[in-house]
């Protein structure tokens, strides 16, 4: 018998698992629990499929910032520093004061 590495190994009990009925299933955590200390909970997790729905890396819900422009930002908070770091309602009345300033 030939020596299997660890992710054959794991693969093959995967595919077990995924067919398997119920009684099968339960076999097969005891086995995993056995061989590798591994709970029962932890064990289902590895070997179910992925879920549907998970959050993909990088990509942001929702419409595309307004903001994106640097000047605009950079402008933003200079005036944001100069109020003292006052609330958005607050700042948003104060911009028409202040954006002469900014502009010079």
């Amino acid at each position: 018998m030939r020596s299997i590495g660890k992710e054959e190994w794991f693969h093959r009990v995967k595919d077990r698992y995924r067919k398997g009925s119920r009684i099968q299933k339960s076999q097969i955590l005891d086995e995993l629990q056995d061989l590798h200390g591994i709970h029962r909970k932890a064990a289902i997790r590895l070997l179910s499929p992925q879920k549907r729905g998970r959050k993909l890396e990088g990509k942001k819900r929702g419409p595309k910032s307004k903001y994106d422009n640097p000047t605009f930002l950079k402008a933003l908070r200079l005036i944001w520093k100069e109020t003292d770091y006052m609330s958005s309602k607050l700042l948003h009345s104060a911009m028409e004061e202040w954006i002469p300033f900014v502009e010079q």
